[in-house]
């Protein structure tokens, strides 16, 4: 069976604003339920299990998503920004990733054991080859993935993710219970896949047709091989990262700076990666219209760094209470990785809406340009750092990111004609107002560090910083400070809307972070 779907974004403004935060609503709230039941996950598998099984883990999962970015080869960035993809599109896509993905994935599973044995970790061989089915299952949701994106189903993309990752939650936590070690993890990552899998196919009522187009395919990767170099660019410069380190450092380095990375990334996914997925659609929405543009990438700069700065800079200061106090002593030697590795994601944190508006906008070879030149740097960084000890290799990789920064932001604002003092004056002064906000908070944490138990000192200390940085903004960036608010409100009136007409909820656009900007975008 076969079917035509709907794939048009054709929303009038003011219907896109508004479908918009409704969207956003629910990705958002969908995002902070799988961060907040991750992190009981998080806190009991770091508890359970050796650093050295997150190294392992580390290695596998991330040549699992640089085969499944081949596998995809940017078909799925190009269909949600084509105008109008038919059936032959859709198809040809789909057949292209099914076959990739069989192929690598079995190509991972031969290759395990020569590749672990080049990085000095035996033990990590099986890992890796397991994880070859998570490639496979990946390369058959691709398509319909799109589909629910490009109908703005952001609802639907969302509440499969949480029962997948749920569901992976608890198999891994059963798993290492049980004394599965490492395998707890392969569990998480396959039952993830095979869940979201069978309830996205069943959610996006799709089914390909038994044709596949050579001249679609050759066109469609013409676009894709630039998505594709990019995603391959960064992966794989995490994963050269990563394996420099286990060999020269060990596993178990290795796993200090996976779990570094996972909680910062924890912080930064909060308030930004669940829009990443649906930015890229708002933004190939409006990238004909200039001013709305322009003003979304603003508001979304904003947002970013007056909510994430904050709290990485947060993290930094109370990880030598919080990191112990909630993985375990085993943890203790990783606290100076956590502090670097939460400054460098200040960087990031700057540079949070670039990707999505490259890709959304059609540029993927800047995308592509950016990546490889950051990549590079940093795996250079790494070359050297390694040698000496995982501190100096997380103080390297920060150096890149802070660095890179300013440069990303000269960058965009050149494409996107904005005035470079505009951009610059804006993340300068919300980089102010937040080391202002932060400097009673760890004047706090560090007088009362040996005195208060630790989980009071990073509550009370996080709260100092949240109520520092919402005074500050009220009266040093009001504009800023009104648009969170006003954001904040008419978010929780859609949700309000939403409850009495639960039934259309899930068909218009929706995005998150980026696209909450699009209702800024439309006020200006």
């Amino acid at each position: 069976m076969t079917t035509s779907p709907s794939t048009e974004y054709g929303s009038a403004p003011g219907r896109l604003r508004d479908h918009a935060g409704r969207g956003a609503m629910w990705t958002i709230g969908v995002q902070w339920s799988i961060r907040l039941s991750g992190l009981v996950t998080f806190v009991v598998l770091a508890r359970l299990l050796a650093p050295a099984d997150f190294g392992a883990i580390a290695l596998a999962s991330t040549l699992a998503v640089i085969l499944s970015s081949l596998s995809d080869f940017g078909f799925a960035a190009y269909l949600v920004q084509a105008s109008k993809p038919d059936q032959r599109d859709l198809s040809t896509a789909f057949w292209f990733s099914a076959a990739a993905g069989t192929v690598l994935a079995a190509g991972l599973a031969a290759a395990a054991w020569p590749l672990s044995e080049v990085l000095r970790a035996p033990q990590a061989a099986p890992v890796i080859a397991a994880i070859g089915l998570s490639v496979f299952l990946d390369a058959f949701k691709s398509v319909p993935t799109v589909l629910l994106k490009r109908r703005f189903h952001f609802r639907a993309l969302a509440m499969r993710r949480l029962v997948g990752v749920v569901a992976g939650q608890v198999v891994a936590i059963v798993m290492a219970v049980t004394g599965a070690g490492v395998w707890a993890l392969v569990g998480q990552v396959w039952t993830v896949s095979a869940v979201t899998l069978v309830l996205t196919w069943a959610a996006a009522r799709w089914r390909p047709s038994l044709r596949f187009s050579a001249r679609v395919a050759r066109r469609i990767a013409g676009y894709g091989v630039h998505v594709v170099g990019s995603d391959l660019v960064w992966n794989g410069m995490t994963w050269v990262t990563d394996g420099l380190v286990s060999r020269y450092l060990g596993l178990q380095q290795l796993g200090y700076l996976t779990m570094a990375n996972r909680v910062v990334q924890m912080t930064v996914d909060t308030a930004a990666a669940a829009g990443q997925q649906v930015a890229v659609a708002l933004f190939a929405s409006v990238k004909a219209q200039h001013g709305r543009l322009t003003n979304a990438y603003l508001s979304g700069v904003s947002i970013a760094v007056s909510v994430l700065v904050p709290g990485l800079l947060w993290l930094a200061v109370n990880a030598p209470e919080l990191v112990p106090g909630v993985l375990g002593s085993k943890w203790t030697a990783a606290v100076p990785v956590f502090q670097l590795v939460a400054i460098g994601a200040v960087g990031k944190a700057v540079g949070v809406v670039d990707l999505p508006l490259l890709l959304g906008t059609g540029r993927p070879r800047l995308l592509f340009a950016v990546r490889s030149v950051i990549a590079g740097l940093v795996v250079a960084v790494t070359v050297v750092t390694a040698q000496v000890s995982i501190e100096a290799v997380a103080a390297g990789m920060a150096a890149v990111y802070l660095l890179a920064a300013p440069v990303q932001l000269v960058i965009v604002t050149g494409v996107l004609g904005i005035a470079r003092a505009v951009a610059f004056g804006r993340v300068g002064a919300l980089l102010g107002v937040s080391l202002l906000a932060l400097a009673p908070s760890a004047a706090l944490t560090l007088l009362t560090a040996q005195r208060w138990p630790w989980f009071v000192v990073v509550a009370v200390s996080g709260l100092l910083l949240a109520a520092f940085q919402a005074l500050l903004l009220r009266l040093l960036l009001p504009s800023v400070w009104q648009h969170l608010v006003g954001m904040l409100g008419g978010a929780l009136r859609r949700r309000r809307s939403g409850r009495h007409a639960r039934s259309r909820v899930d068909d218009p656009p929706g995005p998150a972070p980026a696209a909450t900007d699009d209702a800024a975008a439309g006020r200006g």
